[in-house]
């Protein structure tokens, strides 16, 4: 069981990082408009106090998406931590073991500190390094086991031709062995945090989701910069549906009346000619 590639945490904080920024948006969005309405001239404090809701709209979505924000930067801080342990973990075997692998073991990953909360200046990249890091050093100790493998059958064989190698190969076929189970304890250490991490950043996305389709259903600033626009296009379609009528004396007043409440105030002048009523939209 391994992890080859840290892309679908990439991904997934790819689009968190979408959702936080499309409802901070939505949230300057309404800031503006409280703005507006405030600053308008001639208006008594009656009228200011009744906008009290509007601001404490924005308010409620500001500190919905602080908190989760601030939850989603500290889970990424505290993720840089597990990797950074598990690697010092990993390294401290090896050199305690004396293992005999081309590895640099000497990488100037910044320290974690458990105990400062306030300090989030860990980066989703930062974590991707550490993983990267891991990964390769368990790809080097899982090809340095199968060579190892390899000797002990070589010995094995050699052994056959009468030489007493017993206790030599038992030895080493156990030090293959406790170096295989240690790899496979930190590829599982390395598995369940990656699980973990990314049960959580899926949590979150859709979490982020519920609540940026319920702001876009509540709240839509292109309807609202687009609502003359549309009035506009609503009026015209009703206009070219009536260039084709015509209206003769006997259905005038009947039809005249279905003219008022599909047109309101978009026709202005009726012309007779030779007993035909035509319709001339401005």
């Amino acid at each position: 069981m391994s992890i080859n590639s840290f892309n679908n945490l990439n991904l997934i904080t790819l689009e968190i990082d979408n959702l936080f920024f499309g409802i901070e948006k939505k949230i300057d969005y309404i800031k503006n408009i409280f703005q507006q309405y405030i600053e308008k001239p001639n208006q008594d404090d009656n009228y200011k106090v009744s906008l009290d809701i509007l601001n404490y709209q924005s308010q409620l979505i500001y500190f919905e998406f602080e908190t989760n924000k601030h939850l989603y930067n500290k889970f990424i801080n505290q993720m840089y931590g597990h990797y950074l342990k598990l690697y010092t973990n990993i390294c401290s075997f090896i050199q305690s073991e004396n293992i005999k692998i081309q590895i640099n073991l000497n990488n100037n990953f910044e320290e974690f500190n458990d105990l400062d909360d306030n300090n989030l200046k860990f980066k989703i990249n930062d974590c991707e390094k550490i993983f990267n890091k891991i990964n390769e050093i368990i790809t080097i100790l899982k090809n340095f086991i199968k060579l190892q493998n390899e000797e002990i059958e070589k010995d094995r064989i050699t052994k056959e031709s009468g030489l007493y190698l017993n206790n030599f190969i038992n030895q080493k076929a156990y030090d293959n062995k406790v170096l295989n189970e240690k790899t496979n304890f930190y590829i599982n250490n390395l598995f369940d945090f990656y699980n973990f991490h990314q049960n959580f950043f899926k949590r979150m996305q859709y979490k982020l989701k519920l609540e940026k389709n319920y702001i876009d259903n509540k709240i839509n600033p292109e309807l609202n910069q687009n609502q003359h626009f549309i009035k506009f296009i609503k009026n015209y379609e009703k206009i070219n549906k009536l260039k084709t009528l015509t209206f003769t004396k006997n259905n005038y007043n009947k039809s005249i009346i279905y003219l008022l409440m599909l047109l309101g105030s978009s026709f202005s002048l009726f012309l007779f000619q030779e007993d035909i009523y035509k319709i001339i939209c401005v």
